[in-house]
């Protein structure tokens, strides 16, 4: 059975989709009604307290006792609260696993001088238990549902912490995706709704839920625009409008169409599923589902693929209820964990929208995946993992987690659609080979005297990637410094905060393409073809060029942070940023490969340099090798279309057809195995970790999902998806000059 080709939407608890229908009857509302300001059309205005008298009823309450304040969304109610209470009478609690919107609310309580506090599920039930009612006056904020493992909380804590003289905030953004929040029954002073959550649409529409009495103790909102203030004059005078209604707390002119939307979002629903509690329990029951079905999901040797957070059984989900999100990271058979951006990046390629990382959820990460507050400053500060890169994995640790979320849109047939994703990708069904042995050429007897045999594969194609992830220069014949073929990686193009351009959120990248470098008197010159522009781009150790080079700036790339020299030639950057649409700088390599550098270094430095393999700014290694064979063989595997070997982007490509070098045969090459290319000698370090930038078209920038999902599907070795090889060249046991040829033989030397 084929996975579909329709867009599947598993992110409902980031944002549910937008029904047709709905947006239909809303357009067709505005152009008919002809809504205008609010300030100026009583129309308008009474069609917006129809709608503040629906969310309250939606909400089992009225006027009477709630007041509805339209916000930009649930952060920005959120924000407003944060602004508006008086932090000086008031202290602060939130519950470890809340939203980091709830969390930033700390700053504002210390920027008054006041104190917060962190506390976990058995704080509360510690506190519940001893009933203690304290004098200090307290806001304390918890989610109704976790948007990071869809667990429901006590709603009975509210009115037992009220008991306590506690004021309670609670965030319904999750819940309220498919069930309403009774305010009758759970009467919380504060709550928060996001609307596209529960709608689709519209996005820049939240609201704070205030319980009227609360009111007063909103005090501190400071700035006003336009109908929040009754009065100023140019000196020393304002009056603002009284603190008993929204029209103190919305600035400005309401998004009115928007908000005029949202009837059609609760008449879509009543259309469809007739009440709100059907259309929970459809979700409800196609998440769990999909939870047990995921659990029997199981590796050759009976091991689990799924480890879930927190890992419930179905009768356990009674016990402790769980809206429709499923949270969980991917087991290897061996038990080790599969990084969870791989999984992104199939399932995208797939047509599934998933949410990874840490959902603006930090706290629920650090309970669930067991990592210390420690860790979790050490994966930032030291290791450079920042919410929403790709660094998935520290040390062999998680450091988020992959969520898939239900809503009104799902369908039995979507989630067996994913079940057979997860199997056919993630369930290893081969036995896993292991080589690891130490790469030592120290004591390595040199033989330049090679004897090259008849009939071996040959060396078909050389390339350099002289900017990083752009496009290729191939050449026929070329020099080997001590980072690899020299040039490669030299120049890299980075955003505004040092972080490197790639081809996998920038694939027109790879049309930028090289057309050639000279070198005269230790200038090096590189000219890009970008367009039907050339570009000109030099460089020399004494900087004496056209384009200026600045001082070093830090730089990051594949998690690694270094110093590079950044080219203050305006017009150079220009041109990139409008080319790739984001605004970026071209710097190059701050340890030079210039040509003139390597005459001046002894063999003995050259045997240092060559062990401690400097790379430039190529992510694993000097040299990828590809087998041609193996290429061809992928082809056989794929289903839909036919693959250049240029999407694996390898430095040294073989041709070893005709049984010469069989597909796959790298993968019994173990790591320290010397490889002969005609008179240099390289070390074998182990095969290439892909991602979904081999998708890329080289020749067009267009993207597929081949030869990515071939390759899951045939090529994961422990976990990984592998293809191409590592290698490192070793000055000390090759031949001068250190050049490779278009036409080198190739042997795996004994």
């Amino acid at each position: 059975m084929q996975i579909s080709e329709k867009v599947v939407h598993f992110d409902h608890a980031g944002s549910t989709t937008i029904n047709q229908k709905m947006i239909s009857d809303w357009t067709s509302d505005i152009i008919l009604n002809e809504y205008s300001n609010p300030h100026s059309n009583s129309k308008t205005t009474n069609k917006i307290n129809e709608i503040r008298k629906k969310i309250l009823s939606y909400l089992n309450t009225s006027e009477s006792e709630f007041t509805v304040i339209f916000t930009h969304n649930a952060t920005g109610a959120l924000k407003l609260t944060g602004e508006s209470v008086d932090w000086k009478t008031f202290s602060f609690s939130y519950l470890n696993t809340s939203h980091t919107s709830v969390v930033g609310i700390r700053n504002l309580v210390e920027l008054a001088g006041s104190q917060w506090q962190c506390l976990h599920e058995k704080d509360i039930e510690k506190i519940l238990k001893n009933n203690i009612f304290t004098e200090e006056k307290k806001v304390f904020a918890f989610p109704a549902q976790c948007n990071f493992s869809g667990k429901r909380y006590n709603l009975s804590w509210i009115k037992l912490l009220q008991k306590l003289g506690w004021k309670i905030l609670v965030d319904t953004a999750s819940y309220s995706t498919t069930t309403p929040f009774d305010l009758k029954k759970y009467p919380a002073d504060l709550i928060v709704l996001s609307f596209y959550k529960m709608f689709g649409f519209p996005t820049s529409v939240g609201a704070l839920i205030v319980k009227n009495e609360m009111l007063p103790n909103l005090s501190k909102k400071v700035y006003f625009g336009g109908g929040t203030v009754e009065g100023y004059n140019e000196k020393d005078w304002v009056r603002l409008k009284p603190i008993n209604s929204w029209d103190r707390f919305e600035d400005g002119t309401l998004p009115f169409l928007e908000i005029i939307s949202i009837e059609h979002g609760f008449k879509f629903i009543e259309r469809e599923f007739g009440d709100w509690e059907t259309l929970k329990q459809k979700v409800i029951n196609l998440n769990n589902l999909v939870r047990e079905s995921m659990r029997l999901i199981k590796h050759e040797n009976g091991s689990n693929v799924v480890k879930f957070y927190p890992d419930v059984t179905l009768v356990e989900n009674v016990k402790t209820e769980f809206g429709p999100i499923i949270n969980f990271n991917i087991l290897r058979a061996d038990g080790s964990y599969l990084g969870y951006f791989e999984v992104f990046e199939l399932a995208n390629l797939h047509k599934f929208n998933i949410r990874v990382g840490c959902f603006c959820n930090l706290g629920a990460c650090q309970e669930y995946l067991g990592i210390s507050s420690e860790e979790f400053r050490e994966n930032t500060e030291v290791h450079g993992h920042v919410c929403g890169d790709s660094k998935d994995l520290i040390n062999g640790k998680p450091t988020g987690s992959i969520r898939i979320s239900f809503g009104y849109s799902n369908s039995m047939e979507e989630c067996e659609q994913w079940l057979i994703f997860m199997e056919t990708f993630f369930a290893e069904k081969r036995k896993i080979r292991d080589y690891k042995h130490p790469i030592d050429d120290s004591n390595v007897e040199s033989n330049k005297n090679f004897n090259i045999k008849p009939n071996l594969p040959t060396l078909a194609s050389i390339e350099l990637f002289p900017i990083k992830s752009c496009g290729s220069l191939k050449v026929t014949k070329w020099t080997v410094n001590d980072s690899g073929l020299q040039f490669d990686r030299h120049w890299m193009l980075v955003n505004e905060n040092g972080q490197a351009l790639t081809q996998k959120l920038y694939p027109k990248m790879c049309l930028i393409r090289p057309i050639s470098i000279t070198v005269d008197q230790n200038i090096v010159v590189l000219t890009v073809k970008l367009n039907n522009k050339l570009l000109v781009i030099q460089d020399s150790t004494e900087n004496k060029v056209e384009n200026e080079v600045l001082d070093d700036i830090n730089v990051r790339y594949c998690g690694k942070r270094t110093t590079a020299k950044a080219y203050s030639d305006g017009d150079l950057a220009k041109e990139f940023s409008e080319f790739l649409g984001i605004r970026c700088f071209l710097v190059k390599n701050s340890s030079d490969d210039l040509p003139h550098r390597s005459t001046g270094i002894s063999e003995t430095e050259f045997q240092h340099l060559s062990l401690k393999e400097k790379s430039s700014f190529s992510n694993e290694s000097q040299f990828l090798f590809i087998n041609l064979s193996s290429v061809l063989k992928i082809n056989e595997m794929c289903e839909s279309e036919s693959i250049s070997y240029t999407r694996f982007r390898g430095n040294l490509l073989i041709d070893g057809r005709d049984n010469l070098l069989p597909p796959f045969d790298e993968d019994n090459w173990k790591i320290g195995t010397k490889i002969q290319i005609g008179s240099q000698i390289f070390f074998c370090k182990g095969s290439c970790d892909r991602c979904q930038m081999v998708c890329v078209d080289q020749s067009t920038g267009l993207k597929s999902k081949e030869p990515f999902s071939t390759l899951a599907k045939y090529r994961r070795v422990d976990g990984k998806i592998k293809f191409g090889h590592h290698l490192q060249h070793s000055m000390n046991l090759s031949a001068k000059p250190y050049i490779v040829n278009a036409g080198d033989k190739f042997q795996i030397m004994k």
